[in-house]
């Protein structure tokens, strides 16, 4: 398609603009970096948001976002818009207050992908500014003919995506059925240690190796009972796993030097183990200072230095045994409060000090936007090397998930193809999509779960919170507030617990013998024998074995 780009309009007499179309940046089915913030969109790390559009007639249209901007090392945030990577305009954004930015370009029928580009990301450390671009809104008008440009569905646009999506589904779920199972041989003995032939044999799951969780809201201890009650219920029927929200982050634990509340992780902690709950540690260290205490970010070097060290030690020995593996620094790819006090060897000093704390748990690093960036998966990747070379034991990678529309699962996919050649586990540890659109939530929870569940290195997933009454982004919330299900909750449960969960049925052959092959975890055996005796089992298949022999002897 040929885009001529025309001048920024300063007036518009003798044009006529009757009509528009206009699409909110939030509602934009593409991004990179970046979240909504109030009534915009903030992009960030040189993000872009974007939508195609279908334009139905050659000619001269008019466009119009509407932006701000917050400067750093007084210079404002640029701002370029593209057609099919075509810059159709660029300007700075001078303006902290949201201003109409113009332009005119002749468009040719047919296919325009518009990108609306963040290009000089910029933090000063010193002044503490962060130079972001907000985006409100995107307008486009037609020359007149009241013939306007037509949203477009990624499908439609791109042809061959929907194919290709199709052949990397397709190639998931056979790499699902490699490697989440494992062969299962059952022998079945009766009490005087013969074999048992055309006895039942029924391999219903109990629970899954993997990990399916969430994050609990520290609220749920001051909860109603009829609330708690109902919030519980929900988490132990579709969770084996889980993390604390905010409960066990320095500030849930220390809000005041010295005042120590381990309350309601405490409690939290307490419940999961209860329900067979797995718990994970999030998180002993937050490197970005805007979400400090004060009184951390008023101790003088040798004080800093001394109270991390100190937390490092005595919290893994609190929990020692009970939590399994820790955020040791959360976001240090976006912060560098720690770093900058007490030089880049505190990274260290924080991981080895917790490993000999708890030399069992398992030590991850964790960040956002690796999974939504064309190229963050391999600065964090650099990032994660570097830490290792300066002699951290880092044992696992945590990549934040948090979405604000449509995933795009060739960048999911892509993630996890870089970051698995470390060889350590890998967990998405806060998926959430922040979006009103309910199919929107159902089709990109299913294709990150599949895709996720289908990489051998991955280990479990995380969604961060369930309940639209204690979610700190309500929309993405699988559950509503009156406690009823979404089509994403909906989803999660078809995926989880019927096409994942073991239900296999058969009979032993003339051997004794029946073989299947069931998802790593927890299953009930039953044999069920001509007579009608039967006779049950818990049995465990875990990924390590791959496959098990077992031999089920009897009491008839």
């Amino acid at each position: 398609m040929l885009v001529i780009p025309l001048v920024l309009l300063i007036s518009l007499s003798g044009s006529v603009f009757p009509a528009e179309v206009v699409v909110k940046a939030a509602d934009m089915s593409d991004n990179s970096a970046g979240d909504p913030f109030k009534e915009v969109w903030n992009l960030w790390t040189n993000g872009f948001i974007g939508e195609v559009f279908d334009f139905p007639e050659n000619g001269v249209y008019k466009f119009t976002v509407i932006a701000r901007g917050t400067k750093a090392f007084d210079i404002w945030p640029e701002m370029k818009v593209l057609c099919n990577e075509t810059v159709l305009f660029s300007s700075p954004v001078a303006s902290s207050r949201l201003q109409e930015f113009q332009f005119t370009a002749k468009i040719e029928k047919g296919i325009c992908k518009i990108k609306i580009q963040f290009t000089n990301d910029g933090f000063d450390e010193k002044k503490k500014e962060d130079r972001n671009l907000y985006i409100e809104r995107l307008k486009i008008e037609d020359n007149g003919s009241g013939l306007l440009p037509r949203i477009v569905p990624k499908e439609e646009a791109e042809p061959d995506l929907k194919v290709k999506k199709e052949l990397l589904m397709k190639k998931l779920k056979e790499q699902t059925e490699k490697i989440r199972k494992g062969g299962l041989e059952i022998t079945v003995l009766g009490k005087d240690g013969g074999i048992i032939k055309n006895a039942g044999i029924a391999v219903d799951q109990l629970r899954h190796e993997f990990w399916f969780g969430t994050a609990i809201t520290s609220g749920v201890n001051t909860f109603d009972e009829s609330t708690r009650e109902k919030f519980l219920k929900i988490l132990k029927e579709n969770f084996n796993s889980a993390v604390h929200e905010n409960a066990l982050k320095w500030y849930g634990t220390e809000k005041e030097k010295g005042q120590f509340t381990y309350g309601d992780a405490d409690k939290i902690l307490a419940w999961c183990e209860e329900n067979n709950i797995s718990m994970r540690g999030h998180c002993i260290f937050w490197e970005v200072e805007e979400v400090l205490q004060p009184w951390i970010k008023k101790l003088n070097k040798e004080e800093l230095r001394e109270a991390v060290l100190k937390r490092a030690k005595e919290l893994p020995e609190r929990y020692k045994g009970r939590i399994s593996e820790y955020d040791v620094n959360n976001e240090m790819m976006h912060g560098s409060f720690y770093k900058n006090r007490l030089g880049e060897g505190i990274w260290k000093e924080m991981f080895q000090t917790v490993q000999k704390s708890d030399p069992e748990a398992v030590l991850y690093v964790n960040d956002y936007d690796i999974m939504k960036n064309e190229t963050l998966e391999e600065q964090y990747a650099a990032h994660i090397r570097h830490l290792i070379d300066l002699g951290a034991p880092v044992g696992g990678i945590g990549i934040q998930g948090h979405f604000n529309g449509a995933l795009n699962p060739f960048l999911v996919a892509k993630s996890l193809e870089v970051l698995s050649k470390f060889n350590l586990p890998i967990k998405i540890t806060e998926f959430d999509i922040n979006s009103g659109n309910e199919r929107v939530k159902a089709e990109g929870l299913e294709t990150l779960y599949r895709i996720c569940f289908a990489y051998p290195r991955v280990n479990g997933i995380l969604m961060w919170g369930f309940w639209e009454g204690a979610h700190w982004r309500p929309k993405s919330a699988l559950f509503k507030k009156d406690f009823t299900p979404t089509s994403a909750a909906n989803m999660y449960r078809k995926l989880v617990y019927e096409e994942w969960w073991t239900k296999a049925k058969g009979q032993t052959d003339d051997k004794g013998k029946y073989s299947c092959r069931p998802y790593f975890g927890e299953h009930l055996v039953t044999v069920t024998t001509s007579n009608g005796k039967i006779f049950s089992k818990k049995v465990s298949l875990a990924s390590a074995e791959k496959n098990k022999n077992i031999t089920i002897s009897t009491d008839f």
